[in-house]
This record gives C-alpha cells, sequence and structure tokens, in this order.
C-alpha cells in the first residue's frame, strides 16, 4: 500500500516565484529528509527530460545550500499524464512503465493533492505571503494526520505479520 503526504517545507509556490533552483530545493529538502542509507531517489517531474540534464552542474554552482549524498542515486521519471505531451522519444527513457521499482503509479499524485487545497486556496489567496504560507501548511499538516489516524483501518495483524484488509480479503477467497 502506497501513501503520500505532504511535506510542507517541500511546498513550492510556484505562482509568485518559479525557477528551476526552487525545485531543486525541494529535490534535495525531500531526498535528505530521512534518507540515511537510501541508495536510490526517484523523482517524478513533469519535465523531467529537461529538467534532470543540468541538475548536478545546478547543485555545484550553490553547495553551500543544495546538495544530496554523492552514493545517491537519482532516478528521474515523467508522470504519465503529462508524457503524453512530450516527444516520442522521451517515452522509453522517462516512462513509469519501465522503471524497475517505481511500482504502479501514475507520478501525478501532486495534482490530487492540490485538489483537496481547493478548499483553503480561495481564502488564502488574499492573504499575505506568510499569512498563506501559514495556512497551507496548517492544512497539510492536517490532511497528514487524518492519513495517519486513518491508516490503521486498513490494516490486519494476523500470525505476526501486519496485512492490508485487501490482502486478507483476496487470500481468503481462493
Amino acid at each position: 500500500m502506497r501513501d503520500f503526504y505532504l511535506l510542507s517545507t517541500k511546498e513550492i509556490n510556484e505562482a509568485y516565484d518559479y525557477r528551476q533552483v526552487n525545485v531543486d530545493y525541494s529535490v534535495c529538502n525531500a531526498l535528505n529528509y530521512n534518507s540515511d542509507g537510501l541508495q536510490e531517489g526517484l523523482v517524478i517531474y513533469d519535465v523531467m527530460c529537461q529538467y534532470l540534464i543540468h541538475f548536478k552542474d545546478r547543485l555545484d554552482e550553490v553547495p553551500d545550500y543544495l546538495q544530496l549524498d554523492d552514493e545517491m542515486k537519482i532516478l528521474g521519471a515523467v508522470g504519465k499524464f503529462h508524457l503524453a505531451d512530450h516527444v516520442d522519444s522521451c517515452f522509453a527513457k522517462w516512462s513509469l512503465n519501465f522503471m524497475k521499482g517505481a511500482g504502479h503509479i501514475d507520478g501525478e499524485i501532486m495534482e490530487t493533492l492540490w485538489s483537496g487545497m481547493n478548499k483553503v486556496s480561495g481564502a488564502a489567496r488574499s492573504m499575505s505571503k506568510a499569512h498563506r504560507q501559514e495556512t497551507l501548511d496548517d492544512y497539510m499538516r492536517d490532511a497528514n494526520w487524518k492519513k495517519i489516524v486513518r491508516i490503521g483501518k486498513f490494516f490486519i495483524f494476523q500470525n505476526g505479520f501486519y496485512l492490508t484488509n485487501h490482502f486478507v480479503s483476496s487470500k481468503s477467497s481462493h
């Protein structure tokens, strides 16, 4: 079972200041968060085919601010919805369908998380930058807390293992 959580320090306020350095900052912070010993990091971005080309060069330009473990391999992919808008040569190289270990994901999780933020977006639109950031962070923390509280109902402890309800019901039906 996969679930995704909003990391408030990784949120980018694209409407107000969008450059690759902001994405670099978010990627570095996300991949450095609780990642000791992690050998690979999968980064899914709408324009990964262009973004990843000079990623290491951009990090080298500002080593005091942006850094990653040199041993970590960055795997890049383009989400399935956005990949359809790319040239044909991007498909084989950047598709999650052919990436070992990516599982069956569409790579468009941010869009699904943003839809829930529509509840606060109207009010946040007229706020100062600091107040808007605080409101969005609060919303994300609340959404994460609700996921954590509700996740227990999807697992069953059986024979010393935690199993998802889906696994138990599909196993018992065979």
